[in-house]
């Protein structure tokens, strides 16, 4: 069952199920929800991975089905291996960028770019 891998990951980071989800945006209604047996939408999946710092199959089960809300596509299965294919310092970077605001984020691409163009010559 799906809540019983989250709590799992909340003893392993050493913080409680209820404070994961307010770090994530989750609602404790919800939280509930997953007790009594229903698995996260693919969304949230994501993020709770991401949280985690765990591969999305991680949470895979043969009694879940916890991508059943989201057309099974060659894009969205593209999307997934991506995702699950990235390195530690991949993830590390993304994490980063999505603290920073709209100006570091900007400010962050114009750098990357100048890297890039460089690498190319």
């Amino acid at each position: 069952m799906f809540y019983d891998k989250y709590k799992e990951l909340c003893a392993k980071k050493g913080v409680s199920p209820f404070a994961a989800a307010r770090d994530l945006g989750i609602s404790s209604r919800t939280q509930g929800n997953w007790k009594q047996g229903s698995s996260p939408r693919f969304g949230t999946l994501l993020k709770i991975a991401d949280y985690f710092r765990v591969d999305v199959s991680y949470f895979d089960d043969d009694d879940d089905k916890l991508t059943d809300e989201i057309e099974d596509t060659p894009l969205v299965r593209d999307f997934i291996k991506q995702m699950n294919e990235l390195t530690e310092d991949e993830r590390l970077i993304l994490m980063g960028f999505r603290t920073l605001s709209d100006a570091g984020k900007q400010k962050l691409m114009r750098e990357l770019m100048r890297i890039k163009f460089e690498e190319e010559k």
